[in-house]
Formats: structure tokens, sequence, C-alpha cells
């Protein structure tokens, strides 16, 4: 089932959390009262949203969303007959490319703009919509561009606004190419509700190819160019303490229109992170918008979007802690290059560290120690070794050893801790993890699944959802042979998409990762530098599994040294903690003795060494606390197992 979200008002007429309602119902049921601001989301939402919203009564984090509708806000506070006349020319270009004039759906906002609306008969991402939109209305001034957040609520029309007293009025194309702005206003403000139901805003269209093309991301998408005329007179020796010069440049609004999104987030993320409270950060960002307005001769952003969709998001509980750097964000980098002799200067900056700030960052790692470390979900091993962000690890087994299934109870773990984390899975099908994920859940062996997914639907529906719930934070990645710096790219674009801060990164497995040399040593040595580089510049943990040569054997053989790992030796001094893991009960011969697993702590520079038994359950890929029977049958089979290896020696 789908679902739109409606919210009330507050006594500043702002949108309240609200409430889902089934996305096929009639959103003017739900009101009682039409002289109040009501609201509308653009974006849909599915079961697992209206779960989430269930438990945390917000939406806040929620990016996986899709719409139907293309939409184009038009605001102008100084002159309404501008924004009327940007309105007018987007309606032409839509009947231009196809679109009917009937199935535009236009109205005025009742304060200072006019909303364009076409109802299609596809779905679009806020990425997507984000791009035909603004595509579609470029060079119109007055083209709202920080409308297209998921969780981005419309006033719905027929409700009166807060400050003007009034009415959302729905306009047909005529009428707002014909009507001066004053009758306009006159009509807005009493209206009959009739007038909104009779309104044929329902009529949804197949938008035609030009349009749905722009969705496409262009080298022109991915650079804009920004430049900044800065004034002699922004003394950067008065620059707030924690901010950069940069974003120092953004506080005193030095950022052009088109970045205006993502500058309120940067500032915003900064000051939150800086320990400023929500009020203050609002102010601070109400500020820089004004400025930004007056030396750009644009309109500011609203009280209400800022704290709508930047406040409520930053110091909203789902936000994970993510920063924005201009050694990271091209936008930023392009404005913080745009200072000149003021830019940022990361050569200097990180060339040492005081012993001090080194400490004043210590202090922050410690006193946030339970979100910065990372669980493996056995409870015996995060006992004996504390894995955090800023760690780079090494996991260490024989091919069907169950590193792919340990990799994916410690995703599914972390994701149940709601970690952020990006399995890139270099080795194995896609398809085939799926399968693993099937086979945890259900312990059904290959061709049951098979069986069940080609015959119950529903019960295959029922998993796939479990599935999306149990692994809701792993994002995964299945292209082989990336190097670990699109790897940074990858996680790098999805964090300044999103807003959260990925702290786990799990690779199958270290082969796998392309490298510049033909040589196999020298490539592992290079990687297993970048590697670590990647776990401490970006504050993750970053797991990685490795391979034993071949001539120690298969998974049933103790693997009890660094030494043991194949490559270069720069792998041992490059991870942080290796463990290794085995099954003594491995082998096609007697299949009923592989029911455990061991797991050795060959490195570990912040504890002790270790080596610890589990059961394993290899048809679900489970890996548990093994109870005392179980190690004593364990004990039972290591005893066999060294008995025939010395008649093996005796020549027997």
């Amino acid at each position: 089932m789908e679902y739109l979200r409606v919210c009330d008002s507050n006594h500043e007429g702002k949108p309240t959390g609200g409430f889902l309602i089934p996305y096929d119902s009639d959103p003017l049921d739900y009101i009682k009262d039409f002289n109040k601001p009501h609201y509308l989301s653009t974006f849909i939402y599915n079961e697992k949203h209206n779960s989430i919203f269930k438990t945390e009564k917000s939406i806040a984090g929620i990016t996986d969303v899709n719409t139907d509708k293309i939409y184009f806000d038009f605001d102008s506070k100084e002159d309404l007959s501008r924004s009327q006349r940007d309105a007018i020319e987007i309606c032409a270009r839509l009947q231009s490319h196809g679109i009917p004039s009937e199935n535009i759906q236009v109205s005025f906002s009742g304060s200072k703009g006019f909303g364009v609306e076409v109802k299609s008969n596809r779905r679009y991402s806020p990425q997507e919509v984000k791009l035909i939109t603004s595509k579609m209305a470029e060079g119109l001034s007055s083209f709202d561009t920080g409308m297209y957040d998921p969780s981005r609520v419309f006033r719905i029309a027929g409700t009166k606004h807060y400050e003007t007293g009034l009415y959302k009025f729905p306009l047909t194309v005529a009428q707002l190419s014909e009507l001066p702005v004053a009758e306009i206003k006159s009509l807005a403000k009493d209206i009959d509700n009739t007038i909104v139901d009779k309104h044929n805003w329902e009529l949804s269209v197949n938008v035609p190819n030009s349009i749905n093309e722009l969705t496409k991301i262009t080298t022109k998408d991915r650079v804009t160019h920004t430049t900044i005329d800065l004034p002699e007179d922004l003394d950067f020796t008065t620059k707030t303490k924690g901010f950069s010069n940069c974003k120092f440049a953004l506080l005193n609004g030095f950022f052009p229109g088109g970045k205006r999104d993502a500058s309120m987030m940067a500032l915003a993320a900064t000051c939150r992170a800086l320990g400023y409270p929500k009020e203050i950060t609002y102010n601070m960002c109400k500020g820089a918008a004004r400025l930004q307005a007056q030396r750009y001769d644009s309109e500011p952003f609203s009280k209400t979007e800022i704290w709508n969709n930047v406040i409520s998001q930053v110091y909203g509980d789902h936000w994970k802690g993510a920063q924005y750097s201009c050694k990271t964000q091209p936008w930023l980098k392009e404005i913080c290059d745009s200072l000149g002799r003021h830019k940022c200067n990361h050569a200097v900056s990180e060339g040492f560290i005081e012993v001090k700030d080194m400490f004043d960052e210590f202090e922050d790692y410690s006193n946030n120690i339970e979100k910065n470390t990372i669980k493996t979900g056995l409870v015996s091993l995060d006992e004996k070794i504390q894995l955090t962000i800023g760690m780079p690890v090494g996991l260490l087994g024989a091919p069907s050893s169950g590193k792919t299934s340990l990799a994916l109870n410690i995703l599914n773990n972390t994701s149940n801790m709601g970690i952020s984390s990006v399995f890139f899975s270099m080795d194995m099908y896609g398809p085939l993890i799926s399968m693993k994920q099937v086979q945890k859940i259900t312990g059904m062996d290959v061709r049951q699944i098979h069986d069940l997914f080609r015959h119950d639907k529903r019960k295959a529906a029922e998993i796939k959802e479990r599935i999306s719930q149990e692994y809701k934070n792993v994002r995964f990645s299945t292209k082989a042979g990336h190097t670990v710096q699109e790897m940074r790219d990858i996680v790098n674009e999805y964090q300044d998409r999103t807003g959260d801060k990925v702290k786990l990164i799990l690779t199958d497995y270290l082969e796998c990762i392309s490298g510049p040399y033909s040589d196999a040593t020298a490539n592992s040595s290079k990687i297993a530098g970048e590697l670590r580089d990647f776990a401490t510049e970006m504050a993750i943990c970053g797991i990685t599994l490795l391979q034993p040569p071949k001539v120690a054997g298969d998974a049933s053989y103790p693997l009890s040294s660094m030494r043991q790992i194949k490559g270069s030796s720069m792998l041992e001094q490059s991870f942080r903690s290796i463990l290794s893991i085995y099954r003594e009960g491995f082998g096609p011969d007697h299949p009923e003795d592989d029911r455990f697993m061991t797991i050795k702590i060959l490195k570990n520079t912040m504890g002790t060494l270790g080596s610890i038994d589990y059961a394993w359950h290899g048809q679900k890929g489970d890996i548990l606390e093994i109870s005392e029977e179980e190690s004593i049958e364990l004990d039972a089979l290591r005893a066999r197992k060294a008995t025939q290896a010395q008649a093996n020696n005796n020549g027997f």
C-alpha cells in the first residue's frame, strides 16, 4: 500500500509532523478547517516508510521516495507579476512538449507566487524531478530550486495562508495568462471549496520522452561553475571558531542561488557538529540566507523552508553526523577556490597538528565511543576486540570458510543498530547475495528457495520485505574491479546526496580491488595503504576480506598467523586488527562434522589476541555462541583429527 502525508499547521502556520493517508484517497476529506493552512507531501511513501513513521513519528531520514508529479514553484516577494510571468512561460514550455493545457494544474499560493504541476503516469525520484524542472525552468528568475527535498510538503489548494489570509486558489492556464494579479488576489479572498473539488486535478498524462529524457545526468549537470565576488572587508581573522574559510564565506552569504540547499545544509551540519543548539543554528542560517539574497538580488529562503527542510533534518534523530568538506564536495571546493588567496590551505593544516587539538579530537571520539563502535553481533568477540571508525580491519579465510556469511551477519547487526554501511561485493553475483540473505531467514536449501519464489508470490513478497528491513541501512555495490578511489567517490557521493554518514565499509575481497600494477604483490601493497587511508581519513571502519595462499589448505585448516595472508607484507602493517576464520569440520567426507567455526584474533593493536569457537549453521549461514555440549563435541572432533594426522605421519 502507498501513502501521502497530510500536515495540519501549528499556531505559526508551520506544518506539523502530520499523518499518512492512503495514496488513492482525497486529502480534502481529512481537512476539518479550511481556514487553517494544511499541507500535502509531494512524494509518495510505501509500507516500509509507514512502519518507520509509526515508530518514529517522523519521516526525517527517509529518502528512497518517488512522486508522480512534475512540479514548479515561482516566488517573488517584491513583484508577484514576475512570478506570474514565469509561471505562464513554464506552461508554454510544457505545452510545447505536447502536454495539453487541461493537464497542467495551476494555483495561486495566496502569498508571493504560483505553482504549476503535471501529474504523470510514471514515477520520479527527487533527483529526477529536480533535474527535469531545473532544466525546463532555466532562465526563469523566480523559480524556486529548493522544493525537491524528500520531506517536502505543499499547502493544499483551498486552505488559507497563515499570514496573508488568502486561500491557495486553483486556476486554469487561461486564467493564469489572462487575469491581472489584482483580480487573482481578489478571487483568493474567499473560496467555495466545491471549486477545488470540481477542478480536474487528478487527470494524469503520459509525459513525452522529450521531458523524461531530462532526467539523464550530463557533464553539465555534474559541473556547475560558481563564482563569487569577495569584498575586501570580509575579515577572515574574525572567522567563527570551527569554521573553515569556505564555510565562513557561506555564513556571510557568499553562495549562488543554485547552491542554496547544499549551503544551508553545510552550515547547519557544521553548527551541529560544533555543539550549537538548533535555535542558534536556525538564526545563523536565516542570517546567511538574508545576506545571500542581498548579495545576489534574489529571494531568500523562507523561515519555514529553513526550519522544516534544514534544521529539522540536521537536528533530527536520523541524522548520522555527515559533514561537508571542500576536500570531498566538488561544489564546495569550487566556492572555496573562488576565495583566491583566502581559500582553505589544506597542505598547511594537514602538515601537523598540535597535541591539544589532537586530544580534543580524541575526547570527541571517546565521548561518542558507543556511536563510533562497530559491533559484529557476536558478543564474545565484541568483548575481546573493539572495532571502531578510523580502523582498517582484515578478515582472513580460505574460500568457502564462511567469510561472506560473517560479513552479512555483521552488516545485519550494524544495520539494526542504525549504522549506515556499504557492502562492496566484487566477488559474488548480486542474486547470490540475495540467496544467502533468504537462506539466513528461511533455512531453506537453494532448490526450495527457487521453488518458493516461482510459485508462492505472497510468501516471496513477505521475505523480500523482511530482508529490506533487516538490511535497511546497508547499500550494496556488486560491480567488480573498483579502485579504492572509486570506492571513496561512491561513499562521498552518497553522503553528499543524503547527509547520511557511512561508518562501515565491507569489501569482498581484496584481490578484486583494481590497482595500477600488473604485479599482484605490488598491487596488494599499494591497495593496503589506500585502504588504511580510506578508513582513517574518512572516519570509517573498513573491513576487507582476505585470502590465504593455496598452500595454506582448505577451509578446515587453522589460520593462526598474519603471515598466512596472501600478498604483500604491507597488508600485515596496514590493518589495525586482523581476524581469521576456519571450520574444522569442513570437508566432503563427513559433512555432519561441519557444525563449528573458529575465529582467531591475529592482530589487535588496541587489545589482546585470542581464539573463540562458535557453532555454525551452514545452510542459514548462522554463527552462534557455542554451547557446553557443542564445545565437548568440537574437542572430540579435534582429537580425532589429531589422531588421524599422527597416523598419516607414521605411514598408516
